[in-house]
């Protein structure tokens, strides 16, 4: 069961500083869950975004016709859910 923080997440304000090659995004929480499970969850799900984004858009193409083989797809959607939720 995953116990990331439940949406709908709403953002108010976003700061991203880059550093080499890399960009860091800081969030802010009304309660302190620093170093909490729920904040672990939160942050894979962050780090899976763009899996999560390839997998979608790959299901789309599958479903609206695309000649695409649909046990890479399920490969690839599995594999992005297992991301989100910290298991890969």
């Amino acid at each position: 069961m995953n116990r990331h923080t439940a949406g709908k997440w709403i953002v108010t304000g976003w700061k991203i500083g880059k550093t080499r090659n890399q960009f860091k995004m800081t969030v802010t929480t009304g309660e302190n869950i620093a170093g909490s499970l729920e904040m672990q969850e939160n942050v894979n799900l962050f780090e899976s975004v763009h899996d999560l984004l390839e997998a979608l858009e790959l299901a789309d193409a599958a479903l609206t016709g695309a000649n695409m083989d649909m046990k890479a797809v399920k490969h690839k959607v599995k594999a992005a859910i297992a991301r989100a939720r910290g298991e890969a």
